[in-house]
Formats: C-alpha cells, structure tokens, sequence
C-alpha cells in the first residue's frame, strides 16, 4: 500500500509550473529517496519474517528445559562432555533469545524510520510543487538521506545488508513514466 501511494509523487513533479530542468533535479532526487523507502520496505519485511519464525517463548522454553538437563547431568555425574554440549545448547539458545529481541527493537526503529521517512517524501514534493527553490528541496532530501543512513547503523547488527550505498545508482522511479509499477 505505502508503495502504491509513493506512485502519485509521479504525476504530482511534472506540474506544468515547474521548468524541465527543475522537474529533473526533483525527479533524480526522489527516485533516490524512493529507492531508500523501498528498500526500508524490504527490509521491515524481512524483519517480521524473522520473528513469525521465531518465538520467543519456545526458546525460553528450551532454555529451560536445557537449563533442567544440566542441572540433572551434574547431578548424576555424567561425562564432562555432555555437560559442555548442554552447556554449548543453553549459550546458543541464549544468544538466539538476545537476537530475537534485538529484532524486536530494530523492527520498532525501522518502522519509525520509514514512517518519518514517508512524511518526508510527502512534505519533500509538497514543497517541490509550490517552491522554486531546489537548493532548499536538496537540502530536505540530504537530511533524510543522512538519518537514514543513521537508521541503517543501528541495524547493521541483524546482517541483512546495506540499505544505502553511496555508489548505487537508484533506479528510475519518478522519472520512468511507469515508476514504481515496475516494483510490483
């Protein structure tokens, strides 16, 4: 949905009040700012694959059970080696507990960062239709590139790659005349 909607900044750039040369600095600079929301988009949508997969209170359960299973190995004596194994179980399933929750926090930022970003890009081609000052709209399109840029840090924990790239060239999303239609 929030895709589709991002379509109607297409239509709304090519006012008949804007010089082409400014239509064309507004459209490079919103395909790049697309380009970031769409791939916020993506990975939000990883992000919440990951934890429908993952529950958190079956893996509180196994680290309770594990937790019982060294306890009762100890207590029996048993091989050291199986000790260390349980052992080896209960950090794993304690790593994979600081993991989901981690997700759970960067999925509450991301969602944060692409709701402002998307008042961003509202409030970016509200001016670009009523100003004529593209220094000022550059301007606008930077700072959300830079918390974007902020945003991605925070996730780069979760190794789901990078969100912005200084060296990728966005695609056409603005200036194609099909725009994000080719994303569907």
């Amino acid at each position: 949905d929030r895709s589709m909607a991002m379509t109607e900044l297409q239509r709304s750039m090519h006012t008949e009040r804007s010089p082409a040369g400014e239509v064309g600095f507004k459209t490079q600079s919103l395909d790049k700012l697309l380009w970031l929301f769409l791939k916020l988009l993506h990975h939000k949508n990883g992000l919440e694959r990951f934890l429908a997969q993952t529950s958190e209170s079956h893996l509180k359960s196994e680290l309770s059970d594990t937790e019982s299973q060294i306890k009762d190995a100890r207590e029996r004596k048993a091989a050291d080696r199986l000790v260390t194994s349980l052992e080896g179980k209960r950090t794993t399933i304690e790593e994979r507990l600081a993991n989901y929750s981690e997700a759970v926090e960067n999925l509450q930022i991301l969602q944060a960062e692409l709701d402002k970003t998307e008042q961003k890009i509202n409030h970016i081609c509200e001016v670009g239709m009523t100003s004529r000052d593209g220094s000022d709209l550059s301007h606008q399109i930077d700072g959300v590139a830079d918390s974007v840029k902020l945003s991605e840090q925070a996730l780069a924990g979760l190794d789901l790659g990078t969100v912005f790239e200084d060296t990728e060239t966005p695609p056409p999303l603005v200036s194609n005349q099909r725009g994000l239609m080719e994303f569907q």
